[in-house]
């Protein structure tokens, strides 16, 4: 299985990376922020919330509350340091394996959101299953993972697509040149689609991402034109069934 805390060695360098990745930065989390829309006095829930880099884009844009969940101390512990003093009265972090359910008391949250979390579990039905039981009537939950095509392209020993949940092992590059050995799961959009929708969610918005125009005068043109042209996230919006 993949590790649930195996960001603990390297969590640091991750964030560092992500803050300015092509990957991250600039495809990514400003599709997701997009997604997500307007959070001013909004109470959030964050399932993997990591360092809290999309926690401090939802605080800065004004949500009443931030509950952030995530397997990794050593992540959490930097979270804590980018808090900032008028935020600490509404945050709450929390040390959680998602591959197990979890229980917030009686707290119910406007949007849950989750950052490319989904795909380090074998199974999606418990975390969905929480999150739909900790959601306000009328509430969101949206959450971005790895696109399923992107994973089987550069993983052919996965074998047929339709396969899976298969355990990927990869090493990723930061932008200081130091390695990273990471491990996730690779599902077909179809197993994407069936565990949301027999959680009890319906599909709002289903989106692909393409790296932002801005980004075009930032990284190396061939390597833009590349990363533009295929798949790197998908992107779900989720609404409770019943709901709409």
């Amino acid at each position: 299985m993949a590790a649930p805390a195996q960001y603990d060695d390297f969590a640091g360098v991750y964030t560092e990376s992500t803050l300015s990745s092509l990957h991250n930065a600039y495809i990514e989390r400003p599709a997701v922020l997009d997604c997500i829309g307007e959070v001013k006095g909004l109470d959030i829930l964050d399932l993997g919330c990591g360092t809290i880099v999309l926690g401090s884009k939802l605080l800065e844009a004004g949500a009443a509350s931030f509950t952030g969940i995530d397997a990794s101390a050593e992540m959490l512990r930097i979270a804590e340091t980018r808090v900032k003093p008028e935020w600490k009265p509404h945050v709450s972090l929390v040390e959680h394996d998602l591959n197990k359910p979890f229980h917030l008391g009686e707290k119910r949250y406007d949007l849950v959101t989750s950052s490319l979390a989904l795909h380090y579990l074998a199974s999606w039905q418990l975390v969905l299953k929480s999150a739909l039981a900790h959601l306000k009537p009328g509430g969101r939950f949206v959450f971005s993972a790895h696109h399923p095509f992107a994973d089987w392209l550069n993983h052919p020993e996965v074998g047929s697509y339709h396969g899976g949940p298969t355990l990927i092992y990869e090493e990723w590059k930061t932008a200081s040149g130091e390695v990273i050995n990471i491990s996730f799961y690779r599902r077909s959009l179809m197993m994407m689609c069936k565990e949301i929708a027999d959680s009890g969610w319906i599909i709002e918005r289903i989106v692909e991402p393409r790296p932002t125009e801005e980004s075009k005068a930032i990284f190396e043109s061939a390597r833009w034109e590349r990363v533009a042209s295929k798949p790197s996230f998908i992107i779900f919006a989720l609404v409770k069934a019943g709901d709409n």
